[in-house]
């Protein structure tokens, strides 16, 4: 979908970089449908502009969707566990992508029907449906961020702890440790052979008949 020289060395394929797009979309939709629900006449574009976001979310939920279906073929699944959680993250995503396109193609006939326009009613059960399509959005990021930090799919590289270095001789002990063991070996010498006899001494009977 995008040529590997486009992409980071840290991703596999282009699924990390778009799958976020849907996801930061859809809470700007609904804030600006909230926006201009409270409004009402005093923002005269806000559902249209709303229902354009709900599009814009859609569009890059069938983006992102196809994009993962692409991305299985460059990642390794190992395991049962990864593999279950794939296929929960896989249907969560399909779920995701026909409930938010659907709902913007709902929006945007309701923007031609005029009571479905006026009517706060109408249009405060519509934010509630559309508050609706973070359950299955919820679900597939849950199970998208289980199979990367729980299950190490798509990971290539982890991190490399550092072997530790062998710590730095401390000269100042060694050189006192060294001079203890010179005076130790002068005392013991020195108690074996006792002192030295002074200068000039004689030994005792020296001079006697």
């Amino acid at each position: 979908m995008i040529p590997d020289f486009l992409l980071p060395e840290w991703v596999p394929n282009a699924h990390p970089l778009i799958v976020h797009f849907p996801i930061a979309l859809i809470f700007v939709a609904i804030a600006a449908d909230a926006l201009a629900l409270w409004l009402g006449e005093r923002w005269e574009t806000g559902q249209e502009v709303a229902t354009g976001l709900y599009a814009a979310t859609g569009l890059s939920a069938v983006v992102s969707y196809y994009s993962g279906t692409w991305a299985i073929d460059t990642v390794s699944i190992v395991t049962p566990g990864a593999a279950q959680t794939l296929s929960a993250h896989s249907f969560w995503a399909w779920y995701t992508m026909v409930s938010t396109s659907g709902y913007a193609l709902l929006r945007a006939a309701g923007l031609f029907i005029p009571w479905v326009r006026t009517r706060r009613a109408a249009h405060l059960v519509l934010l509630l449906l559309g508050l609706g399509t973070l359950v299955p959005m919820h679900e597939t990021g849950e199970n998208g961020g289980a199979m990367v930090y729980k299950r190490g799919v798509g990971v290539t590289r982890t991190q490399e702890i550092p072997a530790p270095s062998s710590p730095v001789p401390d000269s100042t002990r060694r050189d006192t440790v060294q001079q203890d063991t010179v005076q130790r070996d002068t005392v013991q010498r020195d108690t074996v052979q006792g002192p030295a006899p002074a200068a000039g001494s004689s030994s005792p009977g020296a001079g006697a008949p």
